[in-house]
């Protein structure tokens, strides 16, 4: 998982899209009653809105995106305490339309008296002036969010990606500081990815009238990724797929909250984690990890009870998403070592680093298959974010997925290796899907408005584990069997569960999870009991991968 993405996936998607532009609130301060979004009095960040104005962007698209800011706008509770925000627009030249402000009925009568610039693309410039605002206007220690919109490249003077790496590791504030970029039309995805810090932190729309159908998903990226807490999700329209292009089908508001539908559950509520746990797999497998322990990226490894950790990469660079080849004698994992993010495979003790994808675009996420022949991957070859996969010395790459309406990303393998599950916002929210590597026919398996995301696949095939907000405000491990059915609750406690990886054996499941105030590793058995931390340090740990001790391992 990147870096930035862990504050969200925490992501989650709630489907939230009616229209509303005066904030009228219920008594409880959760619901503007005239729009029925719903609201969170816990999301209290400051916002910068950074919205292209270029000569690129009709007029018509203009007022659609304006409409769009004013119902995002209105999706928070705005105050002295909860949500600030501030509009900038840029084009060759660049405005603060309202510095950050408390006042949402000044922000939208702001956003309603935008001129359009209509002129060159200056992202740069726009993020300088969403800069200045943090740094003179934003309060001490709040969590800060830049949204970027456009639908083109940055094509006048100096690049943004430094000014938003500026942004993201500003010393001036203690808490998390994060930017989300929305992508309109079919551009290539390589700068704004570079602009939000991961591909995970980015949203692409076919054309201006998509933005609705994110509106909620921007929301819950706005709040849950920085301060961990998951909105209150109820559907008002369910995104559907038609000849290729999303739709809307509105439904009427709902007046009150809907209750989850209960699921079977033996929940873990959280114990007191015991540290280099008591496992039984402890001295026979061993879990690769992601971790910033020295200061950027770098993959690791442990014994599967937390105890062993050993740092393979060395790089000043970001190396993430390490995935076991079959017999833990290799790791494939992504890496930026040349500028953009490529797979890589090394040996089990980081010897013979080697560069498999090699080109002008993105590649993440790497997936080995169960017999060791193939490595999935997601990437942006055509211009978004599809499912490919290659075989494992690289060779004979192709693209599974052509959607391009959507990103289609982690996917992960059957046990027979004849089939990838992956998550994808292809209905307006994030759904799982699985993909036939054979003839590229694909399914859905989850149809709902809650984010369920990071799928892996059971040893013996027969289930799902993944990760979901359908029954709570962050999100909680769960399984399922592969046809969607018989879902089931394994996590309920403290933080967001995230990125579920399968045991060997499919006894046991290894997470990551924000209890301990940053991201750690756990683990916790397939039924939902023996909770466990395996990790408890200052720095983050994410994107664990759970395999085998090859022979020559002692003891194998």
């Amino acid at each position: 998982m990147h870096n930035y993405l862990k504050l969200f996936l925490l992501v989650g998607v709630i489907a939230a899209l009616l229209a509303g532009q005066s904030a009228l609130f219920a008594d409880d301060g959760k619901v503007n009653s005239s729009s029925g979004l719903w609201q969170d009095s816990d999301c209290g960040i400051d916002l910068v809105m950074v919205l292209d104005s270029s000569g690129s962007i009709s007029a018509q698209d203009y007022w659609v995106m304006k409409e769009f800011v004013v119902d995002l706008v209105n999706s928070f509770i705005v105050g002295p305490e909860e949500a600030r925000i501030s509009i900038v627009q840029f084009s060759e030249t660049v405005r603060t339309e309202i510095s950050l402000s408390d006042d949402a009925q000044a922000i939208i009568d702001a956003v309603w008296a935008m001129p359009k610039l209509d002129q060159g693309t200056n992202i740069t410039s726009g993020l300088e002036l969403a800069e200045f605002e943090f740094q003179n206007n934003a309060r001490p220690d709040t969590p800060r969010v830049t949204i970027v919109l456009t639908d083109g490249e940055h094509n006048t003077g100096p690049g943004p990606i430094p000014v938003a790496d500026r942004i993201r590791n500003s010393e001036t504030n203690t808490t998390p500081t994060i930017i989300l970029g929305v992508a309109v039309g079919n551009i290539k995805l390589s700068e704004i990815i570079g602009i939000a810090g991961g591909d995970e932190n980015v949203i692409q729309v076919p054309d201006f009238d998509g933005l609705q159908l994110i509106r909620s998903i921007l929301f819950d990226y706005s709040c849950a990724v920085v301060t961990g807490v998951r909105t209150s999700s109820l559907p008002t329209a369910e995104p559907s797929i038609s000849d290729g292009q999303p739709t809307a089908t509105v439904v009427p508001p709902p007046q009150q909250q809907a209750s989850p539908t209960p699921l079977p559950t033996t929940v873990a509520q959280g114990p007191t984690p015991t540290v280099f746990a008591d496992n039984p797999l402890g001295d026979t497998t061993r879990i690769a990890f992601a971790s910033d322990r020295d200061g950027d990226s770098e993959i690791f490894i442990m014994n599967g009870d937390g105890t062993n950790v050993v740092q393979l990469t060395f790089n000043e660079v970001t190396d993430d998403k390490p995935s076991w080849a079959p017999g833990g004698s290799q790791l494939a994992f992504e890496s930026n070592l040349d500028g953009d993010y490529d797979i890589y495979i090394m040996n089990d003790d980081g010897s013979n680093i080697t560069k498999l994808t090699d080109n002008d675009f993105d590649d993440w996420g790497p997936s080995w298959s169960a017999d060791g022949s193939m490595i999935a991957y997601h990437g942006t070859g055509d211009g978004d974010i599809e499912i490919y996969v290659m075989n494992a010395d690289g060779s004979n790459s192709r693209q599974l997925t052509t959607n391009n309406i959507a990103t289609d990303r982690s996917p992960e393998w059957s046990p027979d290796s004849t089939l990838l599950v992956y998550f994808s916002d292809e209905s307006g929210g994030r759904e799982i899907y699985t993909v036939n590597i054979n003839n590229g026919s694909i399914t859905r398996i989850t149809t709902d408005e809650w984010y369920d995301g990071h799928p892996d696949w059971s040893p013996d095939g027969t289930l799902f584990a993944f990760s979901s907000t359908r029954t709570s405000a962050n999100s909680e491990i769960f399984t399922m069997s592969v046809d969607g059915s018989n879902k089931r609750r394994l996590t309920d406690f403290v933080g967001t569960d995230e990125d579920p990886s399968w045991s060997p054996d499919g006894s046991m499941i290894v997470f990551e999870n924000t209890a301990s105030g940053n991201w750690d590793i756990w683990i916790i058995n397939a039924d939902g009991t023996g909770l466990q931390q395996l990790t408890n340090d200052p720095a983050t740990d994410w994107s664990a991968d759970w395999d085998v001790k090859p022979c020559g391992v002692d003891p194998c």
